[in-house]
């Protein structure tokens, strides 16, 4: 139907997915972060994402904190209680700013990502926490 807006179009972005290891998470909030403290995680504001090189080396993949309301980030907070550590498992370091008020964590949880593009760096582009996976392994780091 030429000029026209119709049901016939639909905009729709072309997500890729993947499983990456949650290595980090900062709470919601500034208010927020004192609580987490005591609290345990707390509720999440974003986590930061890796996953292994070929070499066993943790890379970077970015910070996601599109997807971690409701249900979803209670289920991933409750797995990540327990698993906090001194410093950074990353091999690289981290942007200060996505570094920023970071409880660093063991990389053993796994989620499942939507993102729109791996950039240069090999980081994330827009990513989104679609599930938490407990029955898959995490993706390998490649080259991007």
């Amino acid at each position: 139907q030429p000029g026209r807006r119709s049901a016939d179009w639909v905009k729709a972005a072309h997500r890729a997915t993947r499983v990456a290891a949650v290595v980090g998470w900062r709470p919601e909030g500034a208010r927020e972060a004192g609580r987490a403290a005591v609290a345990g995680v707390g509720r999440l504001g974003a986590v930061l994402l890796g996953a292994p090189d070929a070499d066993g080396r943790w890379r970077y993949l970015g910070r996601a904190g599109s997807g971690l309301g409701g249900r979803r980030g209670e289920d991933l907070a409750r797995a990540l209680a327990g698993l906090t550590r001194a410093a950074s498992p990353l091999a690289e370091p981290v942007p200060a700013a996505d570094a920023r008020g970071v409880t660093w964590c063991e990389p053993r949880v796994g989620v499942d990502v939507a993102y729109l593009q791996r950039l240069g760096s090999g980081r994330l582009r827009q990513p989104a926490v679609r599930a938490l996976r407990t029955d898959a392994p995490i993706d390998p780091w490649e080259a991007p």
